[in-house]
């Protein structure tokens, strides 16, 4: 199985996993709202006091969607894709390109630290994003992903022909 191929089942499976569990989760939901609310007015009948009001899961406010879920998660993977990708470049005696983060790969810790920052502020844009536009957000969130998986790809290129 080729290092490329491997790259891409795991940005695939980060892809997939949030669409099966969200019907597993709007059932399990549904079921412990709808217990919630029994037991509430139940309690509340009880208590000869005013019940609470009914949160209605399907019309709540969705973090996200699925597939903007599943593009965020394969944000994280292309982020842990290009820190292996880089040291492993690195270690073979390959010298970083980007002239912003050449300082920064003498310190793997900083490194690491730097590129999970960059992770999570990505996600939480394509996040902020996703509330007033889902497609841009979809898109950002493609494009991105789409430019660290290349750029992943070219490290290990430059990582296999150093050996």
């Amino acid at each position: 199985m080729s290092r490329r191929f491997a790259a891409a089942l795991v940005v695939t499976l980060f892809s997939a996993a949030p669409l099966s569990i969200e019907s597993a989760y709007a059932q399990s939901t549904s079921i412990a709202d709808a217990v919630a609310v029994a037991s509430t007015a139940q309690f509340a009948a009880d208590q000869s006091v005013a019940a609470l009001p009914h949160v209605n899961p399907s019309t709540d406010v969705k973090w996200t969607t699925p597939v903007l879920g599943s593009l965020q998660a394969g944000i994280v993977a292309t982020q842990l894709l290009d820190v292996h990708s880089t040291l492993r470049g690195l270690d073979a005696g390959a010298v970083e390109g980007n002239p912003m983060m050449a300082g920064l790969v003498k310190n793997r810790a900083a490194f690491v630290s730097v590129k999970a920052a960059m992770g999570a502020g990505l996600v939480y844009a394509t996040h902020r994003l996703g509330q007033r536009n889902k497609m841009a957000a979809i898109a950002v969130a493609a494009a991105v992903n789409s430019a660290y998986a290349m750029i992943a790809a070219h490290n290990y290129q430059v990582a296999r022909s150093l050996q």
